[in-house]
């Protein structure tokens, strides 16, 4: 389709700019009359797809020359019908493309809009590029080429910085990747976090905040897709959570696999590493519950003497309660059963898995209470054991603790500044503390502690 033929996309009616996005599919027509593209602007890599990536050098004229307003008259510049007869068709405004595969759009927007919320747009038209030296007017708006961005994208992105179109409408996770990536791109990230935040909020759980994997699913979107995307567009909250749903709910080999083969080459290298070293804390606190509550439950017995005389524990002939033995032996079976013992292999075990497993070990009745055993002359009376052993109490305990501990998440500032963390270290006092105060990289001597004062 030639240029001069290709149906204009209105994203605002009164708009002064064009932008003319991909590759008209017609060579024959394609000029370089329509400016240049952005400059000077960070180098991506190769598209996550494995399509090629956006190269984000300096592009512009076929010669590499400057090109100026001047070199053109007003028709040249436009390069299309006159824009008082498009903008009768007011079904073009805010029109939603049926294609989803566009090679080329021009859209029609406003420069007010664009340079407000992109950093990089205002200093492309603000004289000092080629671009800076078009004459931004209404009746006949110059326009600039994009051709390395993707047009449906950049159509979605203009919409939603003119306030155009459903915060809640229908967006697959490789549309908002390639939105994240454009507006990481032109610098307007700040500007789209409520919009993305809106779409992303759907999706977690109200009690909890974090992700619900049904629900990502029937979206056709992963957990992996929201790390990357809340990364690219620097939302702590997001990141915060995605990250945490991730250690809780995938096992160190999903990790490994699945997060590496998305994040790679997008984000810094560590980010698996610390999202496993994390998981492997967690998994160890969980394994661990069972060996504290027996340790704690040995703790509170005492040997009490058969005949019920002498307290002498050096004694021989003191013995456990065989209540308290039938208690603790219940309990080792549990663990053996379910592979909750420290040294048990956890390869293939997810943090919710394996706290999922010890509520269901809370929910059995060990009998607390103390039992009767023989005492002299053959009856029966009350063992002499101090307390009741509480097991259910102690596993109860233990369990709320880590459940706790667990919320969070990885707070992004924290990351970007320290990377990959090895240990339970305490994480710089920064100010997104004082709205996050779980991050797990602001931990010392266990998680959960406060960073914010």
């Amino acid at each position: 389709m030639a240029a001069t033929e290709t149906l204009l996309e209105v994203i605002d009616k009164d708009g002064d700019l064009i932008l003319a996005v991909g590759i008209d599919e017609d060579p024959d027509e394609m000029t370089d009359r329509e400016g240049r593209a952005p400059q000077e602007l960070v180098a991506m890599e190769e598209d996550l797809w494995g399509e090629p990536g956006p190269s984000y050098g300096r592009t512009g004229h076929p010669n590499g020359d400057e090109i100026s307003i001047s070199d053109y008259d007003e028709s040249d510049l436009t390069g299309q019908p006159r824009l008082q007869d498009l903008r009768s068709q007011e079904e073009e405004l805010g029109r939603e493309t049926s294609s989803s595969s566009r090679h080329y759009v021009r859209l029609l927007v406003s420069s007010t809009f664009l340079t407000h919320a992109s950093p990089v747009f205002k200093v492309m038209l603000d004289g000092r590029f080629a671009e800076g030296q078009l004459t931004l007017s209404k009746q006949n708006p110059p326009t600039i080429a994009l051709p390395e961005d993707d047009p449906d994208t950049v159509a979605l992105l203009c919409k939603i910085l003119h306030l155009i179109g459903d915060i809640y409408q229908r967006v697959t996770g490789k549309q908002l990747i390639k939105l994240a990536v454009i507006s990481d791109k032109y610098n307007c990230s700040r500007s789209l976090v409520p919009w993305f935040r809106g779409q992303l909020h759907q999706f977690t759980i109200p009690a909890t905040g974090i992700f619900d994997q049904v629900a990502l699913d029937r979206r056709e979107m992963s957990l992996e897709q929201v790390i990357l995307i809340s990364y690219l567009i620097d939302d702590n909250e997001m990141f915060a959570k995605s990250t945490e749903t991730y250690y809780r709910e995938k096992s160190r080999e999903q990790i490994q696999i699945s997060l590496k083969l998305v994040v790679d080459g997008w984000i810094q290298s560590d980010l698996v590493a610390t999202i496993q070293n994390w998981q492997d804390y967690f998994l160890d606190r969980a394994a661990q519950i069972g060996g504290d509550v027996l340790e704690s439950v040995v703790k509170q017995m005492n040997m009490a003497d058969h005949e019920g005389s002498s307290y002498d524990k050096s004694s021989s002939s003191f013995a456990l309660c065989p209540g308290h033995a039938q208690r603790l032996g219940a309990l080792s079976a549990v663990l053996t059963l379910r592979g909750l013992w420290p040294n048990s292999n956890r390869c293939n075990k997810s943090v919710s898995g394996m706290m999922r497993e010890w509520e269901d070990v809370g929910a059995i009745n060990f009998h607390d209470d103390r039992t009767p055993m023989p005492v002299r002359g053959g009856t029966w009376g009350p063992c002499m054991c101090a307390d009741r052993l509480n097991i259910n109490t102690e596993l109860e305990l233990r369990i709320i603790r880590l459940e706790f501990d667990l919320r969070g998440g990885i707070c992004l500032p924290c990351f970007k500044r320290k990377g990959r963390v090895e240990t339970p270290a305490e994480c710089p006092n920064m100010i997104t503390h004082k709205l996050w105060p779980h991050c797990v990289l602001n931990a010392e001597n266990g998680l959960g502690k406060n960073g914010s004062g």
